[in-house]
């Protein structure tokens, strides 16, 4: 909620509290990482995630997935791949969070058109259950997008 609304530096916090309760909630890793982007801490986050790579490696598959496109060792392309070769009930889901990771590091770059795009994908999948799906729908109403 927090991290929605806008307030990134409460977000870390709340994540670093949710991932010491409950250290096997390693998806929040990658939301952690973009609340302390948000909130200007991008060297921070960056040297964070590397610290927890180890840890997720061992939990997600998945989620090693994202933070390897995070951390600039997968690119947008593969991440998208991975996604696809997943199992067909958990395609949508990924391809979901991809869109949306992607669509983030778009719009960091100064690419909101490109970023759009993204969102647009990510919601297109309707994985509404997901904090990815409902972050994606956000971005593009903040951005008046959401239709084009």
């Amino acid at each position: 909620a927090r991290f929605f609304s806008g307030d990134y530096q409460a977000a870390v916090a709340a994540f670093d509290r949710a991932l010491e309760r409950d250290p096997s909630a390693v998806y929040l890793v990658t939301w952690r990482y973009w609340a302390a982007v948000r909130a200007g801490r991008e060297q921070e986050a960056k040297a964070w995630l590397q610290q927890h790579r180890e840890h997720v490696k061992q939990s997600s598959e998945w989620v090693d997935h994202l933070v390897g496109f995070l951390t600039g060792e997968i690119d947008q392309e593969r991440l998208l791949q991975l996604a696809e070769a997943a199992e067909p009930d958990a395609r949508p889901a990924r391809a979901c969070e991809a869109h949306f990771f992607i669509a983030e590091r778009c719009q960091q770059a100064g690419q909101s058109e490109k970023a759009a795009q993204h969102y647009r994908q990510a919601v297109e999948t309707r994985q509404r259950h997901l904090s990815a799906y409902r972050g994606a729908r956000l971005a593009l109403d903040a951005s008046g997008k959401s239709t084009q």
